[in-house]
Parts: C-alpha cells; sequence; structure tokens
C-alpha cells in the first residue's frame, strides 16, 4: 500500500467522524476505513471498529468512494481527447491585411 492515499473522503454531513483513505498498490487501489473521535481530555483518536450509528455514515463514505474508484478506472480506459485547438497555417495570399 502506497505511504500516502490518493483520495480521503471525509464524511462531513455525519458528525461520526468517518473517514475513507483510498490508495494505489499493484492490483489497483485499496481502502482504509477509520473514524475520528474526541477523548475527555482533548485528545484525538482514530479507530478502526464502528459503532451502530455510524452504519449511515459508512455508507455514504463507501459509495463516494466507490464512485471515485470507477471514475479513476474509467479515465485510464477512456482518457480525454485532446481539445486543444488546431492552429491553422498561414494561408495569406499577401493581399491587404482586414482592419479588425
Amino acid at each position: 500500500m502506497a505511504d500516502r492515499p490518493v483520495k480521503t473522503i471525509k464524511n462531513l454531513a455525519c458528525m461520526d467522524g468517518v473517514e475513507v483513505a483510498i490508495f494505489t498498490n499493484d492490483k489497483g487501489y485499496s481502502l482504509s476505513i477509520q473514524h475520528s473521535y474526541k477523548t475527555q481530555t482533548g485528545e484525538w483518536k482514530h479507530a478502526k471498529s464502528f459503532f451502530p450509528k455510524s452504519i449511515p455514515g459508512l455508507i455514504i463514505a463507501l459509495h463516494e468512494a466507490h464512485s471515485w474508484i470507477q471514475r479513476a478506472y474509467e479515465a485510464k480506459r477512456n482518457p480525454e481527447p485532446d481539445l486543444t485547438p488546431a492552429v491553422a497555417e498561414d494561408s495569406s495570399d499577401g493581399g491587404e491585411e482586414l482592419p479588425f
């Protein structure tokens, strides 16, 4: 697994701190799922186990991760065409230039 994720999805809609990190590897993509919480002393901790109340946030974040991965695979299969306008060759016939 790569050291840094290529994409991180944080579910900000739900206040449960769900985060999905997407990594690339030799087989494609992999995911790391965690949530963050603050202890009573104010220290931030990360956990990989979830309570049932986190399920809606997990579903949303995983759906976003799935969509991002599908778009990434599609972009690899069908790269964007080059939309740079072609430069016309100079075809002047030596006549007068137009005033506009």
